[in-house]
């Protein structure tokens, strides 16, 4: 895996701390309250079955590093890949990482995942934007 995809997903994976923690409020959790609350968080990850596996590992790995409980999908058509979504939000997913297999094609099911309070946390080629909109357009 290229410096550049593991960079990204280690990004993606702060991006999604960084989104529960602005949930939380005023976003200043620290010490054992943090273990447990991470403890408590699930984020599902969906990605396309084609080329993202090595990429996958490593979000989840971060993910996981960081205390969070991660269930990850690989979906090899559009159709399959909204079912999942509604798998993983309908399963208690806080947060959701996406990858659309179809640009487009998981707009609806991301919307409604959002209208049920699920953080939802796009996955793009231009990481840096994801992560200054998370982060409040902190930089």
């Amino acid at each position: 895996m290229s410096r550049r995809k593991a960079w990204a997903a280690s990004v993606m994976a702060l991006a999604v701390a960084a989104a529960f923690a602005h949930q939380t409020g005023d976003g200043e959790v620290s010490g054992d309250a943090l273990a447990r609350w991470q403890a408590t968080r699930l984020v599902g990850v969906t990605l396309p079955a084609t080329g993202w596996a090595e990429e996958g590992d490593v979000l989840v790995q971060r993910l996981a590093q960081l205390g969070y409980g991660v269930r990850v999908h690989y979906a090899p058509d559009s159709a399959t890949q909204v079912a999942q979504v509604h798998l993983l939000v309908d399963g208690g997913a806080d947060a959701v990482v996406a990858v659309a297999v179809a640009e487009g094609t998981l707009d609806d099911v991301l919307q409604q995942a959002r209208l049920r309070g699920v953080v939802v946390v796009p996955y793009e080629a231009d990481v840096a934007t994801s992560v200054e909109a998370q982060l409040g357009g902190v930089a």
